[in-house]
């Protein structure tokens, strides 16, 4: 198994705002369905920002 380059320390702090990231996601998407259960615009502008979270993680993992 070949070993990480990344820190560890960086690692659990990128996680951390990764995970803050995606909750204040789910919050605002949440909040979003309760005002407006037939969806939208906002709703689709907050799945892009997931996918976007989601992406910036996995660049950060790969290392590039």
């Amino acid at each position: 198994m070949q070993k990480s380059n990344i820190p560890t320390n960086t690692l659990i702090n990128y996680l951390y705002f990764v995970y803050h990231d995606l909750l204040y996601s789910l919050q605002i998407i949440t909040a979003n369905l309760a005002l407006f259960p037939e969806g939208g615009k906002n709703e689709a502008n907050l799945y892009i920002h997931l996918n976007n979270s989601v992406c910036k993680f996995l660049i950060f993992l790969s290392g590039s």
